[in-house]
């Protein structure tokens, strides 16, 4: 059974049109739709609400570095092989 391919928007900045780029350490290439992560920032200081922002990464793999602790790319959870992108 052969896997389909996942097929996703660029994300781009409404202020200038440009490609927004992964957020994992130094990669440089853009971010897609399918690999976002949602991170609480804190507390407003006037209001109490809550402060959220997204984060973008180009693969799954970089989303998984991310979430998984400091930028460390040896710091995978257990099922991911360990590979150079």
């Amino acid at each position: 059974m052969s896997r389909k391919p996942l097929i996703g928007r660029h994300v781009i900045d409404p202020q200038d049109g440009e490609h927004l780029l992964c957020c994992w350490d130094t990669c440089e290439r853009p971010g897609t739709m399918l690999y976002r992560v949602r991170i609480w920032e804190g507390t407003h200081p006037q209001t109490g609400g809550s402060i959220y922002s997204w984060k973008i990464f180009c693969t799954e793999r970089h989303k998984m570095y991310y979430i998984n602790g400091p930028r460390d790319h040896l710091n995978l959870p257990p099922g991911h092989r360990l590979s150079i992108i």
